[in-house]
């Protein structure tokens, strides 16, 4: 049989439509059967996807989508139905606490925070908590950890325990929790216990809270804790400390805090039930001028520091009262080769006896040493004063042969060390110093052979 050309090629048209009929789009009205690799939605339940910002307010329902116009009601709903990456913004108002048992991921943590601009206030524990806390991370569960959760910006407050409570245990240690930004206060009364507590942790990040007015410490952070970071906090009024510390080999771990930094914090007015802290102000003030186009300047400082130690064992350690004063200046003249510089202080410490005697038995006096045939030592005195100036006036910028002299004073009684650092008192001192500088030719332009003669 013969085939005509024609023909072959309608007949490969039709087969193409064929094979692309089997591809085309199911019929819009069919709906497609769900199988065991397509999970179905929980009604009220965050579905998986990446860095999903929800809502929290005082009229929401849990059973909505939690999104701007339909928030959820509750924290621990939002805490449980979050994924990693998750934010979750808790417009004001006032709520139940949230027991937090999952986990973010390094590249993806979690937060609940507050929304911006607004006051939300965490003022009781909630239904799933443990510990009779406000807002807790922990997790008796799978890995036994709760990890990379930021919580921010919150007003926590009233707690019958802690206020905010991280935990892990001696062999799972929660970690990457950051506690930034809020106002944790009066929590603990009745138990005594902390506003902000992190126990069996690693690198957890706590920094720029005001945590004030709880039963024990302002911060506590504990049981073999490692690489934390407190940080930036206002820490006052706590019944105990403003920050604690304890490895507390007791309840398990190895007992030891290691890797671990403090700074830059603001702690005043704790202790008022004793304990770790002592009521302590600390006051600084400067001021300087620069004259002659900053040829010249002028410079004042004032420090004082006032504990209340009575009825602790400090009293017969520090002062209770401890106040500085200092002047310095410097001057260039003479084309800007001459100058000369002064330093002038003062000091007064009172305390007890046993506090002005254990000073004067410090190395940097030495009252009692026997060749001071110039001091009396009275081991009943409960104040001490001194006063020092060190000066000097010199050539110093001459190209060729810089020189100056110098002294230093300090009498016995000099103690700068409540806020400040001083080695050495009972000194008079005189030095003159003299030099030559020579271009050496081999040398770079601007490369200097420095030679001292004495």
């Amino acid at each position: 049989m013969k085939i005509h050309p024609h023909h072959l090629l309608l007949s490969l048209c039709l087969l193409l439509l064929v094979a692309c009929s089997s591809t085309a789009t199911p019929d819009p009205g069919r709906v497609r059967e769900p199988t065991a690799t397509s999970p179905q939605p929980t009604p009220g339940r965050a579905q998986p996807q990446l860095a999903t910002t929800y809502h929290v307010a005082p009229d929401g329902d849990d059973s909505s989508d939690g999104s701007a116009a339909n928030p959820w009601r509750t924290l621990q709903h939002a805490v449980d139905a979050v994924a990693p990456g998750d934010t979750i913004l808790v417009h004001a108002g006032q709520y139940a606490g949230a027991r937090i048992e999952q986990s973010g991921t390094a590249n993806a943590p979690i937060t609940l925070s507050a929304a911006p601009g607004e006051t939300a206030t965490i003022d009781r524990p909630g239904p799933a908590n443990r510990h009779n806390s406000n807002l807790e991370l922990e997790t008796w569960e799978g890995s036994g950890t709760v990890a990379y959760w930021i919580i921010a910006n919150l007003e926590v407050r009233d707690a019958p325990n802690w206020g905010i409570d991280i935990r892990g245990s001696d062999s799972a240690k929660s970690h990457h929790i950051t506690v930034r930004g809020n106002f944790v206060h009066h929590n603990g009364l009745n138990s005594g216990t902390t506003g902000i507590f992190a126990a069996f942790t690693d690198d957890v990040l706590i920094e720029d809270n005001d945590s004030s007015g709880n039963g024990e410490h302002g911060i506590y952070v504990n049981n073999s804790s490692d690489r934390f970071t407190i940080r930036g906090n206002r820490l006052h009024h706590n019944a105990a400390a403003g920050i604690h510390l304890n490895g507390d080999a007791s309840q398990g771990g190895d007992g030891i805090m290691s890797d671990g930094l403090v700074e830059n914090n603001i702690i005043y007015e704790n202790g008022s039930a004793g304990g770790a802290g002592t009521l302590t102000n600390y006051a600084v003030l400067r001021a300087l001028k620069d004259l002659r186009g900053g040829k010249s300047q002028l410079n004042a400082i004032v420090t004082a520091t006032n504990r209340r130690l009575d009825g602790t064992d400090l009293a017969g350690l520090l002062h209770d009262q401890g106040y500085a004063a200092g002047l310095d200046g410097t001057h260039r003249f003479g084309h800007d080769q001459w100058s000369t510089s002064f330093k002038a202080y003062g000091s007064y410490v009172h305390g007890t006896a046993d506090a002005i005697l254990a000073d004067k038995h410090e190395i940097r006096h030495l009252f009692q040493r026997p060749d001071a045939t110039h001091l009396h030592l009275d081991p009943g005195a409960t104040s001490m004063s001194g006063a020092g100036l060190l000066w000097d006036v010199g050539r110093w910028n001459h190209p060729r042969l810089p020189f100056g002299v110098g002294g230093d004073v300090r009498s016995p009684g000099l103690e700068l060390n409540d806020l400040g650092f001083q080695h050495g008192g009972d000194t008079i001192s005189q030095w003159v110093w003299a030099g030559y500088r020579d271009a050496l030719a081999q040398l770079p332009m601007g490369d200097y052979a420095d030679h001292v003669l004495y």
